[in-house]
């Protein structure tokens, strides 16, 4: 909502983007910013703040003259920040990520624990005779979407158990798919493997 209770603004689709309709309900213009999630105003109506993607996939933070002009870019970070909210003193709150996961392995009886991935994996298991890690990967989002939610990008991989480093992506991608894939486990005689998979779209 403006600040005086008027008017509203909201996403629409237009042109294959979802774009800010102002006021909400209205075609949106087709230079009308691309944006997703929460948008919010200034205390004054003056300024609109929303989230629009970059050219790396994730969501910057930016500020608009609802009046009309250049917007302003005020976040640049490595992942997502977006859904603004505004003090009556006029400061913006925002959110934003600070995600990192990865494969470890560790003594079952205590000790230093030993770092097997430095890329973003999860999920993993052994295979029968030991020597490979098998696990889920990917960069959990596909594409940026509020209407029609996607497939989370997560694919099937594995490393070897003995490598002296951590490993930097894996050594082989056993499922890639658009689909979201995870979970791997092998049969008892490493000839078939399970797995949880969005592949028919359910």
């Amino acid at each position: 909502w403006t600040p005086d209770g008027k008017a509203l603004a909201c996403l629409a689709e237009s042109g294959g983007s979802q774009r800010l309709s102002r006021p909400c309900g209205s075609v949106p213009a087709a230079d009308a910013p691309v944006a997703y999630g929460p948008v919010a105003f200034s205390p004054d109506g003056a300024t609109l703040y929303y989230g629009s993607p970059n050219t790396g996939g994730t969501l910057d933070l930016w500020a608009e003259p609802t009046a009309g002009g250049a917007a302003r870019k005020l976040t640049s970070f490595t992942r997502d920040t977006y859904a603004p909210s505004v003090t009556r003193d006029g400061r913006v709150l925002f959110g934003t990520q600070d995600y990192r996961v990865f494969l470890a392995v560790v003594p079952a009886a205590g000790g230093p624990a030993r770092q097997l991935t430095a890329f973003q994996s999860e999920t993993p298991s052994w295979s029968r005779d030991g020597k490979t890690i098998a696990f889920t990967f990917g960069t959990w989002r596909r594409t940026i979407d509020d209407f029609d939610y996607p497939n989370i990008a997560q694919d099937l991989g594995t490393v070897p158990f003995a490598g002296d480093t951590p490993a930097d992506r894996p050594t082989t991608v056993v499922r890639a798919s658009p689909a979201e894939d995870q979970s791997l486990d092998w049969s008892p005689d490493q000839r078939w493997i399970v797995l949880h998979s969005h592949a028919d779209g359910l």
